[in-house]
């Protein structure tokens, strides 16, 4: 029982600083003339990321538990990708997707690759092929780079890495 109790109140603590980082994002925005897509694509994604981050790590090396950390990063996917449906759905004036930048569309599609590899990978481990990628994944982290450095350009603009 306390075990939930302290996963409840470290749920809270990082929900109520999820709206101050909101806000910083914003002022940041405003103040350095950096696009707010920028802003959330880079800044705001990597600091709620860490707390994932450290999970991911944890369970992998840790707790010898890669299945944690392989859920984790599909489920907080998935429930992301959800966030954004039920956001849609509660913005009234018009659809969530037209207000937003056209940069995302490169975000997105980066999202949707790397989805599909994780994807293509386990399939193929079920097959009894295992992808021991090791160097191979190079080229899908310049290319996450690359679509980064594309979507976020400062101001909005595209930016051509």
């Amino acid at each position: 029982m306390l075990l939930w109790l302290q996963f409840l109140i470290c749920l809270a603590i990082i929900g109520y600083a999820g709206y101050f980082l909101s806000r910083y994002g914003d002022i940041i925005a405003e103040k350095t003339g950096m696009s707010a897509s920028w802003i959330g694509l880079i800044l705001l994604s990597t600091a709620t990321s860490l707390p994932e981050l450290v999970t991911r790590i944890s369970a992998v090396t840790f707790a010898n538990a890669p299945n944690i950390a392989v859920g984790d990063v599909l489920g907080s996917t998935v429930f992301n990708l959800f966030i954004l449906v039920i956001l849609d759905a509660l913005y009234r004036r018009e659809t969530l997707y037209s207000r937003a930048a056209q940069g995302h569309i490169l975000s997105a599609s980066l999202g949707t690759i790397l989805i599909a590899f994780a994807g293509f990978s386990l399939l193929l481990d079920q097959a009894g092929m295992s992808p021991a990628l090791g160097h191979d994944q190079a080229p899908v982290a310049g290319c996450a780079l690359r679509c980064i450095g594309d979507a976020a350009g400062p101001g909005g603009e595209t930016m051509i890495l």
